[in-house]
């Protein structure tokens, strides 16, 4: 309601209850209790996205359409159910959460493209960086025609890389 910052132990502690010195029984910060729930908060998307990878080595392409799709998707549905209802630093806070965690899973599928002879013209790392926070920033902070007019790009060039490696 308040934001992170405007937000204090005691506030919290208040909210659910319970003293201040419960809360550093269990937290060493405020940080880190903002960081566990973002982490708590991920660990479906973290477990659908792995679940996405298993496919990644027979159709890196296809895969990465999949977890862009997906991210699409969650998204919206995130949006969707709390429209309005998050301060801009939380807000905040989880798009950048969103685009870190898109990333190690763009290189992967990156090194599968390598090791099946796609030759990148930048180091893979800075290239999974590029294209997560590309895709990610538009997705987390886009317009529904600006998402869906992209998405249709993105299918269109996967295809026509796809025909180009065949």
């Amino acid at each position: 309601e308040n934001g992170y910052d405007a937000t204090g132990i005691r506030t919290i502690m208040r909210r659910v209850g319970a003293d201040v010195g419960a809360f550093y029984y269990y937290y060493p910060s405020k940080q880190a209790l903002f960081l566990e729930v973002l982490e708590a908060v991920f660990a479906p998307y973290e477990e659908e996205a792995a679940v996405l990878m298993r496919g990644a080595a027979a159709d890196p392409l296809g895969t990465l359409l999949h977890l862009f799709e997906y991210m699409r998707i969650s998204v919206q549905q995130f949006r969707a159910q709390y429209a309005g209802r998050l301060h801009m630093s939380a807000r905040w806070a989880m798009r950048e959460r969103v685009l870190a965690h898109l990333c190690p899973y763009v290189a992967q599928i990156l090194r599968i493209l390598v090791e099946q002879g796609a030759r990148p013209r930048m180091p893979i790392d800075r290239c999974a960086g590029s294209l997560s926070y590309g895709m990610g920033s538009l997705l987390t902070k886009g317009t529904a025609d600006e998402i869906a007019a992209n998405a249709a790009q993105v299918r269109r060039i996967i295809d026509e890389t796809r025909a180009s490696m065949k």
